[in-house]
């Protein structure tokens, strides 16, 4: 079986499983949250879907009702619903484009959410792309990008994001394809069509979440490893500037736009004000009982959520899955040391550093983000998937080097198996919060006295 039809093949999976997840998550439906505890009347929330999918669609509400990108007001009475307006636009242009050709005209309408989700089960595929890409450009090996476009386009979180309405997907997808790119001019070295492309996606990225910034370490890593071979001669300098300059360039105008309406270019100030009703830190401390039990928990809610917790973050796989997905994560870990130990290190090294950076910086905004916020959701990790289903993948083929087809065909389906265990167990369990069975039994009366 040839590479380029596996690949097709995952890409396609990838979709229909994405699909499949938009059907099974309810799209703006109401319904209780189990980790409060019993069902009441007032503790009844207004979606129980995918985590921030109301507001995202609001946002794109507006763009088809003709009224402009929205401008954040931490004032606002019905704030519930416009927390999102300080976002940037690119991601939301894109999916009232994508509603109007699927003929959705009213996004709050529960029935459209399989329609207007689809975007993001084409954005989700794209990524698949790009983690073969990034597998087989920075580790000179498509068997290694195979693997990579498995584990990590089959991941359960992944799909869960790619059959949601965000625009979390969209940033994933170009965060992959900015270190692909990089990866690209590492291997054959830099040019100026790598420097085109490195600028416009990560300029693109910019214009669809601010935690793009991420990517100008790991760019100026890339930079610093090509520095001694620039395929058209001369120096890395020149590159160098286009690829850091270059996107806040492009990006100049909503970047003053932000800064006329919120005092800085990037809107951190908005976002900050937007997540003033999430759980601070210093409430997570005070009720877990202090500053180690706060964050073991952080730990242990953000390994989870990264194969997967659902809805809310209050929906869980079997625990049992959860262990033996972590035993096969700590097994591909070790194959990946192996490999080291097997193969000349020179040959994957230097994509390896542009990860290993990417992932930090990435990383470390997730810790600060949690100083401040309980927001234990690997989702924010996700834009480094990259950098980890490259290393999971480079373990995986090196327990299956002589059988690669045979390796792949047992994560596929392995993971095939998982997701499709996940799709049957989301109905029902979302059903219990719609409509939990303790609402509709008899409330019970006092016996009569005598």
């Amino acid at each position: 079986m040839s590479v380029r039809l596996v690949l097709a093949l995952l890409v396609l999976a990838h979709m229909v499983f994405a699909f499949a997840y938009a059907k099974a998550t309810p799209y703006r439906t109401g319904g209780w949250l189990e980790y409060m505890g019993r069902p009441k009347p007032e503790n009844r929330q207004k979606d129980i879907g995918a985590p921030d999918e109301r507001q995202h669609a609001n946002y794109v509400q507006r763009l088809l009702d003709g009224k402009g990108i929205p401008v954040f007001n931490p004032k606002d009475p019905d704030l519930y619903e416009t927390y999102q307006a300080h976002q940037p636009p690119l991601f939301y242009v894109l999916a009232a484009g994508w509603a109007k050709v699927a003929g959705v005209t009213n996004v709050a309408d529960p029935e459209t959410g399989g329609r207007v989700r689809g975007i993001n089960a084409l954005l989700g595929a794209l990524t698949v792309l790009g983690l073969f890409w990034l597998g087989t450009w920075g580790f000179k090996d498509e068997w290694v990008g195979l693997f990579a476009a498995a584990i990590g386009g089959f991941m359960p979180a992944m799909l869960a994001l790619s059959g949601a309405l965000s625009n979390d997907p969209l940033l994933i997808c170009l965060c992959t394809w900015t270190l692909a790119f990089c990866a690209l001019g590492l291997r054959d070295g830099w040019c100026w069509g790598v420097t085109l492309r490195v600028t416009i996606a990560i300029a693109l990225a910019l214009y669809t979440k601010t935690s793009a910034l991420a990517l100008f370490p790991a760019v100026a890593v890339a930079l610093y490893l090509a520095r001694g071979k620039p395929r058209d001669g001369g120096t890395i300098l020149p590159h160098a500037a286009a690829c850091l300059a270059g996107p806040i360039l492009l990006a100049l105008p909503w970047l003053l736009r932000n800064q006329s309406l919120y005092g800085d270019p990037f809107a951190i100030s908005a976002f900050n004000e937007a997540f003033q009703g999430s759980m601070k830190a210093s409430t997570g401390i005070e009720r877990l009982g202090g500053v180690f039990s706060y964050w073991r928990t952080v730990a242990e809610t953000t390994a989870y959520s990264g194969f997967g917790v659902f809805g809310y973050m209050d929906l869980f796989m079997d625990w049992r899955i959860y262990r033996l997905l972590f035993a096969a994560v700590f097994l591909l870990s070790v194959g990946w040391l192996i490999a080291f130990r097997d193969r000349p290190v020179e040959k994957a090294a230097p994509v390896q550093w542009v990860h290993v950076t990417f992932f930090l910086v990435v990383f470390l905004l997730f810790v600060r983000f949690n100083m401040q916020y309980f927001q234990a959701q690997a989702r924010y990790l996700y834009p480094a998937v990259g950098p980890i289903a490259c290393g999971l993948a480079v373990g995986a083929h090196r327990f299956a080097m002589r059988r690669p087809l045979a390796g792949l065909a047992a994560v596929a389906f392995t993971l095939i198996a998982l997701n499709l265990y996940v799709v049957s167990m989301l109905p029902g369990e979302f059903q219990r919060r719609i409509a939990p069975p303790e609402l509709n039994e008899p409330t019970p009366t006092a016996p009569l006295e005598g």
